[in-house]
């Protein structure tokens, strides 16, 4: 009976240790807060860059933030260091192929994701949530460039009142290839809120105002 005790005792330290290793690797961290914008991010085991959450409630609308994203070519005036962005493929109503070159600075080189892109809403909440991640969709890749094979974004868009939407973005890419501490430093610190701020600015200038996009539907005031 004394060693089945022990051994209980032992077994539930050990789970309890895990659960607690486990709890201590999903939290996450505030990096940085600018202009209403929370950048936070935690470390990805075995990975060389660090997962990243960004949280903001804008003025704005499911529709129009829906509709920029679906602006595959518009992009790359907004997305950070993204010089071309083109839409590759329509797979559905709610799911599509496309392809980014993203801009490294020297001496890196640079990279370019083939990407698969998901949306869904639901019915009651009216919560959008979109998906982009690594497509094994085949395309040439250029001399030079490195094509990132581990990449995923998760859009949570919380419709709210007062015509307000709370816009939680989680993103986690291994660029693969070796590159230096201070672009890794970069990535984290500049180039989200850098993204954020530009795709504000583009919303208020109203180019989406009028977009409709087929399934997406408002929140009822």
């Amino acid at each position: 009976m004394k060693s089945k005790a022990i051994l209980y005792n032992l077994c539930f330290a050990f789970f309890s240790l895990l659960a607690l290793s486990t709890i201590a690797q999903s939290s996450w961290e505030l990096h940085k807060e600018e202009d209403g914008i929370k950048v936070f991010t935690r470390k990805q085991e075995g990975k060389k860059i660090k997962e990243l959450r960004i949280e903001m409630t804008w003025k704005t609308s499911l529709q129009e933030l829906m509709a920029a994203f679906q602006d595959i070519e518009n992009h790359k005036t907004w997305v950070f260091r993204t010089p071309v962005s083109e839409r590759v493929k329509k797979l559905g109503a709610q799911s599509l192929i496309y392809y980014v070159m993203l801009d490294f600075p020297f001496p890196a080189n640079d990279r370019d994701i083939v990407i698969h892109y998901s949306w869904n809403q639901d019915p009651v909440t009216k919560i959008v949530e979109t998906r982009s991640t690594t497509s094994n969709y085949e395309m040439p890749i250029d001399e030079g460039i490195i094509r990132v094979k581990d990449f995923g974004t998760h859009y949570t868009l919380i419709p709210l009142e007062g015509q307000r939407v709370k816009i939680i973005y989680e993103a986690w890419m291994d660029p693969d290839g070796s590159i230096p501490a201070w672009m890794v430093n970069l990535a984290v610190s500049k180039g989200p809120t850098k993204s954020m701020k530009a795709l504000r600015d583009l919303l208020q200038t109203g180019k989406y105002a009028n977009a409709q996009i087929d399934g997406i539907e408002e929140l009822q005031q």
